[in-house]
């Protein structure tokens, strides 16, 4: 709070025209309607990519020339670290 305080002081100190934002905040009001609003998002994005990966992981399974298409790209990112793709993700994910 004290940083926000000097870095708009320092900004009404080089212009003093400058008009303050005030923003209201627009998320969730308790702890645990933020938590339900986690779960839900988690939840529905993991049925989501359920829906899209088993049956296009049976196709796959069942096409010898599908299997043969797909399989390089999956072998490349099989060599990946799971954790190493984290930041990646986070930084996808926070863009708004």
């Amino acid at each position: 709070m004290n940083d926000r305080k000097n870095r708009t002081e320092a900004r009404l100190a080089k212009d003093p025209d400058y008009v303050v934002k005030i923003r209201t905040y627009t998320g969730k009001e308790t702890y645990l309607d933020q938590i339900v609003t986690s779960l839900i998002t988690v939840l529905s994005v993991f049925f989501l990519a359920v829906v899209i990966a088993v049956p296009l992981g049976i196709t796959v399974g069942l096409s010898k020339t599908l299997n043969n298409a797909i399989n390089p790209v999956i072998q490349i990112f099989k060599l990946v670290s799971p954790l190493a793709w984290l930041p990646w993700w986070s930084v996808l994910c926070s863009q708004q």
